[in-house]
């Protein structure tokens, strides 16, 4: 497997049931790959390398898996979280975007998600690039189940407020009344009359 190979594969579970044979025998393989390349590293890329985009698109993937009683998903977050730390490039608001919209399933904070927090929150801290509000909304949608399971743990609390701040930067900036309203996998972004700016 290449670090895009790997990526890719997980990308490619958007929408799968974690609870499903078929899902876990997935992740259970790719749980294997990534071991391996703890190891060995990537084969032709001087050992682990994974990019921006990678670290993004894979979070995404795990958009319906549930880590309560899931051991599987939970190994694979802790690998990708292995891979995260050892990644130097800086990470863009929509790849950080992404990797957050990737956990929205997630209600346990077991420790490898707790990994996964503390690096998206030091990779989101370093970025400078300026948020969208879509982007913003997508990392909403990603914490809402973390917020409700585990809204007043450190790593969770960070993570939100480092979103607030990113939105008081963002094009959002100076506007009264903004709110956001979350609804399954989308959301809306309405101003102060109620009229809506903008849903994904």
């Amino acid at each position: 497997f290449t670090p895009q190979e790997i990526s890719n594969s997980f990308y490619g579970l958007q929408n799968m049931d974690s609870k499903h044979v078929e899902t876990l025998a997935v992740l259970v393989a790719l749980s294997k790959a990534l071991k391996h390349a703890s190891v060995s590293g990537f084969p032709a890329h001087g050992g682990m390398a994974m990019t921006s985009q990678g670290i993004g698109n894979a979070l995404s993937g795990f958009q319906t898996m549930e880590n309560s009683n899931n051991h599987v998903v939970d190994e694979c977050l802790g690998l990708l979280a292995g891979l995260m730390g050892s990644m130097q490039e800086s990470m863009t608001p929509q790849d950080l975007a992404n990797a957050l919209m990737g956990l929205q399933g997630i209600e346990q904070l077991s420790e490898p998600v707790r990994q996964v927090l503390i690096l998206l929150l030091q990779k989101m801290q370093e970025s400078t690039e300026p948020w969208s509000a879509r982007e913003i909304g997508y990392a909403l949608v990603g914490m809402s189940g973390l917020q409700q399971s585990a809204g007043n743990s450190a790593e969770v609390m960070a993570i939100v407020s480092e979103i607030n701040l990113k939105m008081s930067q963002s094009e959002l900036q100076g506007m009264d009344g903004v709110t956001f309203k979350l609804f399954g996998k989308g959301f809306k972004i309405m101003d102060a009359a109620g009229a809506v700016i903008m849903k994904g």
